[in-house]
């Protein structure tokens, strides 16, 4: 089988982030949480943002039949 160039970036780049956390699993599921904890946050934001635009374009036309 070739070596794929994308899977080799990634075991590079798993073994990189494994090594900052020097290879203990539980710094690694830590740090892992840590990202999703700010993306959800980013999330929620977003969400709000959206919700909020979509309720600004529905008042100025809620009075008018």
């Amino acid at each position: 089988m070739k070596d794929d160039p994308i899977i080799a970036e990634i075991r590079r780049v798993r073994h990189r982030i494994s090594k900052e956390c020097g290879h203990d699993p539980y710094k690694l599921v830590e740090r892992y949480m840590k990202i999703q904890e700010a993306r959800e946050s980013r999330a929620r934001r977003a969400a709000a943002r959206s919700r909020r635009r979509m309720m600004a374009r529905r008042l100025p036309n809620a009075g008018v039949s």
